[in-house]
């Protein structure tokens, strides 16, 4: 199953497309420091640019301190 992981940190977010262990695809930014509207869309925009070659997900994970 293709699952997109999404771990929230206070330093970066990083994101990556698995699939049964296997990693896919991964990308990370700097976790923006100017409110939590920022964080969301920087969330947003990293799940966009991985989901643009594998589109196909079946699950979505998030983890936030």
């Amino acid at each position: 199953m293709k699952t997109l992981g999404i771990d929230l940190g206070g330093t970066k977010i990083a994101a990556a497309i698995v699939d049964e262990g296997t990693i896919l695809s991964k990308h990370q930014v700097e976790t923006p420091k100017d409110g939590q509207d920022a964080v969301f869309d920087a969330m947003a925009d990293t799940a966009r640019i991985l989901l643009y070659d594998h589109p196909e997900i079946q699950a979505v994970g998030i983890c936030s301190p």
